[in-house]
């Protein structure tokens, strides 16, 4: 009987629950190649490409758009890619004097205007190559006396490059020219050092401005630096042109290389807010200076050594009352060293602490190229390291959470400079997306076209058979007389000179009169096929054409039938552009850091994963278990669009004019497969919102130890 009760109560008791649940928070720290894989904080991830640490989880970057188009010369000189974005801020408050320039290795164009797809060229350089373009630059408000209006000031944007020398841009009459260069005192003169003359007499020769490869103002001063030259020269006060003196700097760097630049930097130093000169050298110095006059007052406030730096002079970026420097020791915190923290060994002068291993390596490898920038962008709240362009591999950016310090990294971007200005973020096309683009950090998809340029000329052409005509020579009007005789299509073959590009969308329009009703023609670019662009009668006609061959002819096509539907009429105002085309889904990737549930001795085996986030629209992915510290696991894609099937999340909008995403949540829960003693979440896909990923949940079973 006593056995019996055992046994009948052990039946009544509840087993023990053989499975366990583990959450892993969104990866808001960030990329993490800095903490032992073991003991990785659990809101930290070993990668993230495009969902990027944000305050909420993880989320995905914007997309990117063109803004112009057409930065390159005719014939092409060079490249033509936008290698800097320059914006111009008046001193009116007006939008009509904002400019937005793009730097190509050809010269500067004003890409003020969105849809540009034939901008200005306002400089035309002399000097191309792998210096051309990559430029740094300055505004600067001259004193009254060099205002070209008597009483008032003049307002100027300098612009400076290792092949072409320093330009000036002057708002009053909205063109670029050199600075002017003589002996006279209102030119850029400097005098010899080997013969200098008397203080009466001076010997005064012409500055080489051609040889000016950098420019900034520090404390009401324009300040230069000449090609391959350790020192920096200056003017005069609230100045733009007059003495330059030189200010030497080469017996303080004594790690050598050339002067990469200067930079001006305010911080309370113990004395009150003042503005602080940093140079930086190519070797690795950095010497900070204070002071009022370079002649009367300056001092050293301290010199450091942060590794060499890229030859890029694009490598420091002001930071509230920080100035951050990118070298091969990573990104190092001026304001760090000046308050005695180690060089790039902790987060307080290394912001790039966690990703140091990764970014150490990059620059090194890519040291001697000039592509690498340091920019932000505040309205999304990120700065960024551009890297240069790749030979094999998909484009990568550095990206760093300004809130948070958390790093991600955007990929597939194909950018290779950008400046955020009015709350948008600039950036200028490689050439292996397109020549002479700008885009818009914008939307969320990549590669969102605008229209192109009209390539159509009105020349005339031939036709064998003698049916059409140019009304009169350089007017896009073409006459086709009709031929009662004639039977089928009768071309008229237009040699544009730009050839088509198979794949491609162009869209043709044109206006037709004095046809009779019925009477069809066409008008086709990029392929031979006319019978699904016909236009029948009179009126204006669209047509869009994807093309199937590569060809420069374009053929106006009247049908001629013997129903007394003969097409004789005129076809006028004729354009061909390429279409204007949505991007594509952003890809992302991510890998969580790797838990163990404090029991790393035991094994894991891992049923269902459930993705929690926030989105507004759809997305596809697939998500798995990575166990072990097998971080090189690969995660299939997904094999559907962002549109269907059955891994897909979708919501409704949901008080967007509060948020700037729809706080929809949603979760999805898949199976997966493996074991072993520590876990991660892996996840890779694609979607058309910007998605915010919350976290994971996991069912998982837990056995012995192994």
């Amino acid at each position: 009987m006593y056995a019996r009760q055992k046994t009948l109560s052990r039946y009544g008791r509840s087993a023990k629950p053989s499975a366990q649940s583990l959450t892993f928070p969104a990866s808001v720290g960030g990329i993490n190649a800095f903490d032992s894989l073991m003991q990785m904080p659990p809101t930290d991830c070993l990668y993230t490409y495009n969902l990027m640490p944000v305050e909420y989880g993880l989320r995905l970057r914007k997309g990117y758009t063109e803004w112009a188009t057409g930065c390159v010369e005719s014939p092409q000189r060079a490249t033509g890619e936008v290698r800097s974005i320059i914006p111009y801020e008046s001193n009116v408050n007006a939008v009509s004097q904002d400019r937005i320039f793009a730097v190509t290795d050809e010269g500067i164009w004003d890409t003020t205007n969105f849809g540009e797809t034939n901008p200005a060229q306002v400089v035309t350089f002399t000097t191309t190559g792998d210096a051309a373009g990559r430029g740094v630059w300055c505004e600067f408000t001259g004193a009254a006396a060099d205002a070209p209006v008597a009483g008032a000031r003049g307002h100027y944007l300098f612009y400076a490059d290792g092949s072409n020398g320093i330009w000036q841009y002057e708002e009053n009459t909205g063109l670029w020219s050199r600075p002017p260069t003589g002996v006279a005192e209102t030119d850029w003169w400097y005098i010899d050092p080997t013969n200098p003359g008397t203080s009466q007499s001076p010997n005064k020769i012409a500055f080489p401005i051609e040889d000016v490869a950098y420019v900034m103002v520090f404390k009401q001063r324009i300040w230069v630096i000449l090609e391959n030259d350790d020192d920096a020269f200056y003017l005069p006060v609230a100045s733009i042109s007059g003495e330059l003196t030189r200010f030497t700097f080469g017996s303080k760097l004594p790690n050598g290389g050339d002067l990469r630049g200067l930079w001006s930097w305010s911080l309370d130093g113990g004395a009150g807010v003042d503005d602080y000169l940093v140079a930086i050298s190519r070797g690795g110095d950095v010497v900070v200076y204070q002071g009022e006059d370079p002649e009367l007052d300056f001092s050293t406030r301290g010199a450091w050594f942060i590794g060499e730096t890229p030859e890029s002079r694009r490598i420091v970026l002001e930071y509230g009352a920080d100035l951050f420097a990118l070298s091969t020791l990573g990104i190092t915190s001026i304001k760090g060293l000046l308050s005695g923290a180690p060089v790039a060994v902790s987060a307080p002068s290394s912001p790039s602490q966690k990703i140091n291993r990764f970014l150490r390596e990059d620059i090194v490898s890519g040291k001697d190229l000039q592509q690498w920038q340091l920019s932000m962008n505040p309205s999304d709240g990120f700065m960024q390291i551009i890297t240069p362009t790749p030979i094999n591999t998909p484009f990568l950016q550095y990206s760093m959470n300004l809130t948070t310090g958390a790093w991600g990294l955007w990929d597939g971007v194909p950018i290779t400079c950008a400046h955020s200005t009015s709350g948008r973020y600039f950036m200028g096309a490689s050439e292996k997306y397109r020549a002479g683009t700008v885009l818009l950090y914008d939307g969320d998809l990549d590669g969102t076209t605008i229209p192109g340029l009209d390539v159509f000329s009105p020349i005339a052409g031939a036709d064998p058979f003698g049916f059409w005509s140019q009304t009169a020579p350089g007017v896009n009007s073409y006459e086709c007389l009709g031929g009662e005789a004639f039977q089928g299509p009768a071309f008229y073959t237009i040699d544009l000179g730009a050839v088509s590009e198979i794949g491609q969308t162009y869209q043709v329009t044109f206006g037709v009169s004095g046809a009779g009703a019925g009477a069809q023609c066409a008008v086709i670019y990029g392929t031979d096929s006319y019978e699904n662009h016909l236009a029948e009668g009179d009126g204006l006609f669209t047509t869009v054409i994807t093309a199937t061959e590569a060809t420069s002819e374009l053929k106006l096509v009247a049908i001629f039938s013997d129903l007394g539907n003969t097409f004789a009429g005129t076809i006028t105002n004729i354009t061909v552009v390429k279409a204007a085309a949505l991007g594509e889904a952003i890809k992302f990737r991510s890998l969580t850091a790797f838990q163990s549930l404090g029991e790393h001795a035991r094994l894991k085996r891992v049923g269902i994963a459930r993705t929690i986030g926030i989105l507004a629209g759809s997305a596809s992915f697939n998500v798995n278990a990575v166990y072990d510290y097998k971080i090189e696991t690969s995660i299939p894609s997904p094999e559907i669009s962002p549109s269907s099937g059955v891994n897909v999340w979708n919501s409704a909008v949901w008080d967007s004019a509060t948020w700037d995403f729809d706080v929809e949540g949603q979760s999805f829960p898949v199976g997966v497969l493996g074991m072993g003693r520590s876990v991660a979440i892996g996840i890779n896909g694609e979607a058309t919102t910007r998605i915010n990923i919350v976290g994971w949940d996991m069912i998982l079973n837990v056995g012995g130890y192994l």
